[in-house]
């Protein structure tokens, strides 16, 4: 699909105007189709949020629900501010 092609990459923006990464995947309802969340990880740019290591030694991303975007340009703006413990919160 290329919205979901074009989505990935993209830079993502909280609402305090923090970059804290790029689109890495996005999760897909599979019912309706629709896309239900973006993950969001490491981003190559300087000053952006870097990897954070969890059990395993994998990539941990934060997930942001579809319904929390505000807008999608050349960045993705999403409502509130993320961060790893935000991500957990969400996931709980």
């Amino acid at each position: 699909m290329r919205v979901l092609r074009d989505l990935i990459g993209k830079p993502v923006i909280d609402s305090s105007a923090r970059n804290i990464g790029d689109v890495v995947d996005v999760e897909i309802d599979e019912e309706s189709g629709q896309v239900s969340a973006i993950l969001v990880g490491h981003s190559k740019r300087p000053g952006v949020l870097r990897r954070v290591k969890w059990l395993g030694g994998r990539e941990k991303l934060i997930r942001i629900p579809y319904s929390r975007i505000i807008a999608i340009e050349d960045a993705v703006l999403v409502e509130g501010e993320w961060d790893r413990e935000k991500s957990a919160e969400e996931e709980s």
